[in-house]
């Protein structure tokens, strides 16, 4: 979906999406890596 968006948009605007999927995928992570380690210890 997010490829289709892509090529529809072309690069300039397309990248904005991905991006933003990206770091929300990524804070996620973090946050929940964070989350657990804290409640090991």
């Amino acid at each position: 979906m997010a490829s289709t968006l892509f090529l529809l948009q072309g690069f300039k605007e397309g990248w904005y999406d991905g991006a933003s999927i990206a770091f929300a995928v990524i804070l996620i992570i973090i946050v929940t890596g964070i989350d657990m380690h804290l409640h090991l210890f």
